[in-house]
């Protein structure tokens, strides 16, 4: 072997430890052998590669806030009183009183804007109790919230979205594209700006013609993202659609295909 120009030979070599036995698990393990043995499951390259996207996507999601002038904060994970609902409130013993895990930093947002933050941005983990059995639906999971100040209208908010997310999946692309392509198979699609726009009427005229309709006062359904995202594929793997019901937001984004493929 050449190390700086130097040849090493080997003079002697010592087992140490033996192994007594086989490993545990193979790459043919099913995923509940793989979550017992943990430690031994993230020693496959093409599982570390999840890890390494989801670094560089956080990465590349702060350079790009930091570049437009926003604040992170990290909002406390216990609460007196609910975020949205109390039904999907987790209930813990804090000390001599009750209080629950956060839903969401909703509230601590508001209140930072209030203070002058005007833009601001967390990443961080929050709670549902939430029994659904959906991939949709997960009882602890990573939230990415941000929080626009001063803006004309939701027009502002999709047009910085865009930009953030056609930025966070070139990053991706440029670090990890080719790791991904040899382990996953597909390659990282950047998405061209602006995303298609379409209010919640059209989409359920669109989805009339799929044979998927929809109530007067119905927000999407699953199915119903599921057949918007693969009517606009060919033009865009995101889409906006807007003038929902939902009592949040005028818009909601819908993106077909998702990180959550790699895990």
């Amino acid at each position: 072997m050449k190390l700086g120009g130097v040849e090493l030979e080997l003079a002697k070599l010592e087992v140490l430890s033996r192994a007594g036995e086989l490993l545990p698990m193979d790459a043919g393990s099913g995923l509940e052998t793989r979550l017992d043995w943990r430690f031994l499951d993230l020693r496959d390259p093409k599982k570390r590669l999840i890890f390494e996207v989801n670094t560089m996507a956080q990465a590349a999601m702060r350079a790009h806030w930091l570049k437009n002038g926003f604040i992170e904060i990290h909002t406390p994970k216990f609460m007196e009183t609910a975020s949205e609902t109390k039904a999907e409130l987790f209930e813990v013993d804090y000390f001599d009183r009750k209080v629950y895990l956060a839903q969401s930093p909703q509230f601590y947002k508001q209140m930072a804007m209030s203070a002058g933050f005007d833009n601001i941005f967390e990443i961080g983990e929050v709670f549902r109790a939430d029994p659904s059995f959906t991939t949709r639906h997960a009882t602890e999971y990573t939230s990415v919230d941000s929080e626009l100040s001063w803006i004309d209208s939701h027009e502002d908010v999709m047009s910085f979205m865009e930009g953030w997310l056609v930025n966070v999946l070139q990053v991706v692309k440029d670090k990890c594209g080719e790791d991904i392509k040899e382990y996953y198979g597909f390659d990282v699609v950047v998405p061209e700006a602006p995303f298609p726009r379409l209010t919640l009427a059209e989409a359920k005229s669109i989805l009339e013609g799929k044979d998927h309709k929809l109530g007067e006062h119905d927000d999407l359904d699953p199915e119903g993202e599921r057949k918007i995202c693969e009517h606009f594929e060919k033009d865009s793997d995101f889409v906006f659609v807007t003038r929902t019901h939902s009592r949040e937001t005028p818009w909601n984004v819908v993106g077909y295909h998702t990180w959550s493929d790699l895990a």
